[in-house]
């Protein structure tokens, strides 16, 4: 996989694991039913989950039922998941990349990729995804998106990433660039559907969602003491009952690559 950057983008989140585990949201499930119906897909079609870290983007496929071929290249994130999973026999989990899928050729009716498509290399992942679906299957793009400005904690929060994280500015755009994603599908069309969806932490739960993403400064960065001491000060003005709350709008792209 490729952001773009000149370190290797699947080892990124290899110190993170836990906090990725115990911090990041899940997805609404509304958003696997709306594309179970609009792809038509039945129990007896296979699920290709690119990119699917600690299995959150992977258990939702699994509780309906589907059999899902899980990949993600991040060793540690693919024990994680081999853990948090354990309890569905329709899982398989396997190393690879969005642009060399260990799958056989027309092997999948839809491959999904949730909070993962920025670090794609586009042409040559859409050219394996193209490889690996079956005859008129689909490819489904899903992220959480935080609302930035959805109350004065989530404004001061991204106020806070702009100060001090890194490289935030790169990673938080790269991803759901309208232009990026047409140009995927292209010639082909893409659909968005949206859904509602949140998270409340103490700030404890802050801070650990704050080291679970890539882009947050690690212990003995410049910037790591100056963001924890602005999320206290953030914290403290917005708790309401010892919690604030994340609003995301999960975004769902879906379409098939003619």
């Amino acid at each position: 996989m490729s952001g773009g950057t000149d370190f290797d983008s699947t080892q990124r989140f290899s110190d993170r694991v836990a906090d990725y585990v115990r911090y990041r949201p899940g997805y609404p499930g509304a958003a696997f039913d709306y594309l179970i119906e609009r792809c038509r897909l039945s129990r007896n079609d296979p699920i290709v989950d690119v990119g699917a870290g600690t299995g959150l983007s992977s258990e939702p496929w699994l509780q309906r039922g589907f059999q899902v071929q899980a990949v993600e290249p991040n060793a540690p994130m693919r024990s994680a998941a081999a853990c948090f999973l354990r309890g569905y026999p329709k899982l398989a989990l396997v190393g690879g990349t969005a642009e060399a899928l260990p799958l056989r050729d027309g092997s999948a009716s839809l491959i999904s990729a949730s909070q993962a498509f920025h670090w794609f290399d586009l042409k040559a992942s859409r050219q394996e995804f193209k490889r690996v679906l079956k005859p008129h299957g689909h490819v489904a793009l899903i992220w959480n998106e935080r609302v930035g400005h959805a109350s004065p904690f989530l404004h001061g929060f991204e106020e806070a990433l702009q100060a001090f994280a890194c490289d935030y500015h790169a990673i938080n755009d790269a991803g759901r660039s309208t232009q990026r994603i047409t140009a995927f599908f292209a010639p082909g069309l893409v659909s968005e559907r949206r859904f509602d969806h949140r998270q409340a932490f103490d700030f404890e739960g802050l801070c650990g969602r704050v080291r679970s993403s890539s882009y947050a400064p690690p212990e003995g960065h410049p910037n790591h003491a100056p963001l924890r001491a602005e999320l206290r000060r953030l914290f403290e003005r917005c708790a309401s009952r010892g919690q604030v709350h994340f609003i995301y709008r999960t975004r769902v792209f879906s379409g098939q690559l003619r």
